[in-house]
């Protein structure tokens, strides 16, 4: 796809994002309102993926290697891939996936999954995180315990505000539904104001817990740590295809990151690397 069909591609996707989503967001919670699974303590993993099947194997794959019986799917939104990620998808019986005929951007899409989701609680993790920890599931939701904590999620700064980013996050999923949530961003023409996750934490402020940073893999926050239980890459997904010479360079350095903490949390999964 060249540049200009990516541009017009991304602002139809700020338009769905800031415009569409918002008016159909209610509409949507009516239509997809889930029967609970039965049995407390069930939970539902949610991503999201766009043109990152290499990072989505990966992360399926570590998920596998920490099985957990409350987990009763894990809930993948392609948003439009042309990668072969919907064909990937087809064939992978043990995920319940959603397909997107276009790009709604992550925070819709994210939602859309979570709306979804038929487990008691809600584990949403970004395609380019995944576990280290066989306990990585009780470290993310434990807090949630706590009737005075609605959402859990990786310690992050933006513009001077500390809250939960959903890069790895937990909630329950009808506190979700009740209180209208929603990871999209708020812009304002186009220009980024709160962060994915933000909004929320706005709305939950004082009853969020954060999982503290353990580890920085890489230069800035590429390379996160959260609780010695998931690793993150950061803006790995969107450096990537930038057209910026500077991302290009961020993103070609944190694919060398992502690399070696695969190599070394999962060395068994090498074989699910892009060959250099």
């Amino acid at each position: 796809m060249n540049s200009a069909l990516r541009k017009i591609g991304y602002r139809l996707a700020l338009t769905i994002e800031q415009r569409v989503w918002p008016a159909v967001a209610p509409a949507v919670r009516k239509l997809t309102t889930p029967e609970r699974a039965a049995g407390p303590g069930s939970i539902s993993i949610v991503t999201v993926a766009f043109n990152s099947l290499d990072y989505l194997r990966i992360l399926v794959a570590t998920l596998a290697a920490y099985p957990d019986h409350r987990v009763i799917e894990v809930i993948v939104v392609d948003n439009g891939s042309r990668d072969g990620t919907r064909q990937w998808l087809r064939r992978q019986e043990q995920l319940r996936h959603v397909a997107l005929p276009i790009n709604i951007m992550h925070g819709p899409a994210l939602d859309l999954g979570c709306l979804l989701a038929r487990g008691e609680t809600l584990v949403v993790i970004d395609v380019d995180a995944f576990p280290i920890n066989p306990n990585w599931i009780n470290r993310v939701i434990a807090p949630l315990n706590d009737p005075n904590i609605a959402l859990s999620g990786g310690r992050f700064e933006f513009l001077g505000i500390v809250f939960p980013h959903p890069c790895i996050a937990a909630m329950r999923a009808d506190r979700f539904r009740e209180m209208r949530h929603s990871w999209a961003p708020i812009r304002r023409h186009n220009q980024l104001l709160l962060d994915t996750g933000c909004a929320i934490a706005q709305r939950e402020w004082g009853h969020f817990h954060l999982l503290e940073v353990t580890a920085v893999r890489g230069e800035g926050f590429v390379g996160t740590v959260f609780a010695d239980a998931v690793f993150h890459l950061f803006y790995g997904t969107r450096a990537r295809r930038s057209a910026n010479a500077e991302l290009r360079r961020v993103a070609e350095a944190a694919e060398r990151v992502y690399r070696d903490a695969v190599l070394e949390y999962h060395p068994a999964l090498e074989r699910l690397l892009p060959t250099e």
